[in-house]
């Protein structure tokens, strides 16, 4: 499901990331992260990045009261287990290549759990758009979610918090509900995929979701070609 703001103006779409970490021991480490190309700007549960005409913004949710950093910086775009593991000099790109995710923010839950629910917004934006869409954080009996407005629309997205992945969709537009549906638990058709023929189907090859086509195999990874507009990317880890 896709939309955007400021057809006329500035552009702005939204993303809603939603990750469940259960762990066998609540002191093992976890955190959530997200690479930029250039130094984020931090805020107490929130942070943006600007990348040449663009601004992406990341409102932490879940958990409540995350500590928020930023590491990267020449000699440190890599960083981690206390050291930076540096391209080699035989690498064709340097270290200092801006896609290559020259910094990341990490956030960690306050205390420690043996399960954890990370929620977040992500907005990428027109770097002309300086405010982030406002949110905020219902709850009901097993979901948890986040509402906001976009694209002249209230949206509400639920996310189940026990069993298997779930939630719940609602968009209200002019006080009209224009969707109201649950996730789907199926894989999608994959028919119309850049690079994937109407009869391709999903598949698993060797462990590794595949797009079946008569032209061959490719993992479904590497699909679809980007278009104008935005998509909700919603993710989840079930335990291990």
């Amino acid at each position: 499901m896709g939309f955007e703001n400021g057809k006329a103006g500035p552009v702005a779409r939204d993303s809603a990331a939603r990750r469940r970490v259960a762990l066998t021991k609540p002191e093992y480490w976890r955190s959530w992260l997200l690479h930029t190309a250039t130094e984020p700007r931090l805020r107490i549960d929130a942070f943006s990045a600007v990348h040449e005409s663009g601004r992406l913004f990341c409102q932490t949710l879940l958990p409540e009261g995350a500590r928020i950093i930023k590491v990267g910086g020449p000699g440190r775009q890599f960083w981690s287990g206390g050291r930076n593991w540096a391209l080699p000099l035989s690498y064709p790109d340097p270290d200092t290549t801006p896609l290559f995710g020259q910094w990341r923010v990490e956030v960690f839950p306050k205390d420690q759990r043996r399960e954890d629910f990370f929620l977040h917004l992500i907005q990428v934006s027109d770097a002309a758009v300086t405010r982030m869409a406002d949110c905020d954080l219902p709850r009901r009996h097993e979901q948890v979610g986040l509402r906001f407005q976009a694209a002249g629309a209230d949206w509400e997205i639920e996310f189940g918090t026990e069993g298997r992945a779930s939630g719940h969709i609602k968009c209200t537009r002019a006080k009209k509900i224009t969707i109201d549906r649950r996730f789907s638990t199926e894989v999608a058709p994959q028919s119309g995929l850049y690079g994937a023929s109407r009869t391709s189907t999903l598949r698993s090859v060797g462990g590794m979701p595949t797009i079946g086509s008569p032209s061959g195999r490719r993992p479904a990874t590497d699909a679809p070609k980007p278009t104008r507009g935005s998509e909700f990317n919603v993710t989840h880890r079930s335990r291990p």
